[in-house]
């Protein structure tokens, strides 16, 4: 995570210590790879507890989406019961934060991306200066040893390192053994360079890692089983997934996001969440995308302004300010809905000759093919929004990693304390049980769309986009209200099936089967494709 932070295209968090903390829309600048982000989600229902909060694990809810038998069960239900009774039971809750307050911190958060993000690209800028004088050094090395080559240079040359040497001067240049060593990593360099696709994201080099720590952590995570490799398989590889991204979209900027809280005030009152219906909620995207959209048509390229749930939106004076601009708005406002549609058709792909910006000719952009398509339909959000300012358009990022590893097999029976390579590939489709999550992302960051990168190790990458529904978004909350008070406040634990015969809960489940059959495939990308030098090697003993 760290080399993604230093690239040029993706808008880094600043240290934690940098940040300033007031109230819950401040959590959002916290890296989630700090401590600080795991304590943020005590008592908060979160985008991890969210299927189980809606009862998707119940059997007869299950059976409907269509999860597999060995993940249905009672206990996912009654785990997301009791991490929110320990808030309800202990009181806690969030701090009351004045609106000037919540403003200053905003304010203050918002600058310190900026200056974090301008100083990455000065010291970038003059690691880039640095490589400059490296490599016109060896420029010269090489042409001295072109010219000892040629016999009339070489005589030439000859000639000045004796004047030199009669000066009383040492002679300038490198050994014959320096430069031959220096001449083949500049090929090896060349060579990679050549075989690198147009538009690829490049990543600084990584910090070295000694074999036996790699041992080490490899064994560790053996003797836990397979369950916890692919958990540590999907966070290590993360990042990786957010530069075939970020190569996919080479004129857009991804942007590093923390704990994004839902504000219950911004919610439509013809919902009927009243206060202290609803648990807190919060979710938190693996990434934020920034697509500069092609100025067009007056009133096409983002008219709308503002952000809402917390989102921060680029402004122009911003986007001059190398390009760290997601987090500099301050206020939630409420902007008009508009053409999403229109606006997503006219983004450009990696390897698009088109030059209008219509770079999704090869995959459906329209409604007639998102979540609209089964009936559910895309709303004209009724909720506030800020995907677009000024010529942007904001979309949330999930990964899903497919860890390669399973169990080996060897004369007919499976060794469980062995693995080997089982490559499942990328998703072919949206799992339906996928859609609570991004929905929820989409609510919480107050974008109207949203992508999911399914990543395999082997066999290629496929990201699909999905549209948000308010209506299912609408039965999703009041599913978490009914668990909220009807369960959590009085203390009693759900039983099984508790929504098994509640229309709502039947509507919502059928809604997220056509959001799953409606996402856009945008890109399918082979094995490979975009992604930096590594160690390739699967085992280690």
């Amino acid at each position: 995570m760290q080399e993604l932070r230093q690239m040029a295209q993706f808008e880094a968090l600043p240290p934690v210590e940098a940040v300033a903390l007031a109230g819950p829309a401040s959590h959002r600048y916290v890296r989630q790879d700090d401590p600080l982000w795991s304590l943020l989600h005590e008592g908060v229902l979160t985008t991890g507890r969210v299927r189980a909060a809606l009862g998707l694990y119940e059997r007869t809810a299950a059976k409907k989406i269509g999860i597999p038998n060995g993940r249905v069960g009672h206990s996912d239900l009654l785990h997301a019961y009791h991490h929110l009774h320990r808030t309800a039971r202990n009181g806690a809750g969030d701090a009351a934060i004045d609106a000037a307050t919540a403003a200053a911190a905003a304010a203050h958060n918002a600058a310190a991306v900026l200056a974090f993000n301008a100083s990455k690209l000065q010291a970038s800028g003059a690691a880039e200066a640095a490589r400059c004088g490296v490599a016109a050094a060896a420029a010269a090395a090489c042409g001295s040893q072109q010219m000892s080559q040629d016999p009339v240079r070489a005589n030439a040359a000859g000639g000045a390192d004796q004047t030199a040497a009669d000066s009383g001067s040492a002679p300038t240049g490198q050994s014959r053994h320096a430069r031959r060593r220096l001449r083949k990593k500049q090929e090896q360099a060349a060579g990679r360079a050549a075989a690198a696709p147009a538009g690829q994201a490049q990543l600084p080099p990584a910090g070295s890692v000694s074999e036996e720590q790699k041992l080490r952590k490899a064994r560790a995570l053996g003797s836990l089983g397979l369950s916890s490799i692919c958990c540590s398989w999907g966070s290590a590889q993360e990042a990786a997934a957010l530069v075939q991204v970020a190569a996919a979209f080479p004129h857009s900027q991804l942007a590093e996001v923390g704990l994004c809280r839902l504000q219950e005030e911004l919610l439509p009152p013809s919902w009927g969440f009243g206060p202290g219906s609803l648990p807190p909620i919060g979710a938190s995207p693996d990434a934020l995308i920034r697509h500069r959209l092609p100025s067009g048509p007056a009133g096409q390229a983002g008219a709308p302004s503002g952000c809402a749930n917390g989102e921060a939106s680029a402004s122009a004076g911003n986007a001059a300010a190398g390009g760290a601009g997601l987090a500099a708005s301050t206020a939630a406002q409420a902007v008009e809905p508009w053409d999403i549609d229109g606006l997503l058709a006219r983004l450009q792909l990696a390897g698009s000759e088109d030059t209008t910006g219509s770079g999704l000719s090869s995959v459906s952009s329209s409604g007639g093919g998102g979540a609209g398509s089964g009936g559910s339909g895309t709303s004209s959000s009724s909720v506030p929004i800020s995907c677009s300012k000024g010529g942007y358009l904001i979309e949330v990022v999930e990964v899903k990693n497919t860890c390669p590893f399973g169990h080996s097999r060897r004369g007919g029976r499976l060794r469980t304390s062995e693995f080997a390579v089982a490559d499942r590939g990328p998703r072919q489709a949206v799992p339906p049980e996928w859609v609570p999550q991004l929905q929820l992302h989409m609510l919480c960051a107050g974008t109207q769309t949203g992508l999911l990168v399914s990543r395999s190790a082997t066999k290629g990458t496929r990201i699909f986009r999905m549209h948000r529904d308010d209506e299912l978004l609408r039965r999703m909350l009041q599913v978490i209200s009914r668990l909220w008070v009807h369960h959590v406040l009085p203390g009693r634990p759900p039983p099984a099936n508790v929504f098994a015969s509640w229309h709502v809960h039947h509507d919502m489940l059928r809604r997220i089967g056509e959001a799953a059959r409606g996402a856009q495939l945008v890109l399918a990308l082979e094995e490979g494709v975009h992604m930096p030098e590594g160690d390739r090697r699967w085992f280690l003993d």
